[in-house]
């Protein structure tokens, strides 16, 4: 088991090595154009107010509340 612990830290040490040696540039600018979308503002909602609200909630579409009855 040693064995193995060792060979597999001298492999990760001589990877560590050999990949700071490389030039490595982690910003893949050919993709940028492809996923510009997160760059954009977001889009401001307006609020609603107390009729708009009011007209969502009793709506004939709106879900009924039920009260259960206790007896």
């Amino acid at each position: 088991m040693n064995d193995l612990v060792s060979i597999h830290y001298n492999l990760r040490l001589r990877n560590r090595v050999t990949n700071k040696r490389k030039n490595f540039d982690p910003i893949d600018y050919e993709s940028i154009d492809q996923f510009d979308y997160w760059i954009t503002e977001e889009d401001n909602f307006p609020l609603l107010d107390y009729d708009e609200l009011q007209n969502m909630l009793y709506n004939q579409d709106a879900i009924p509340r039920i009260t259960v009855e206790e007896g």
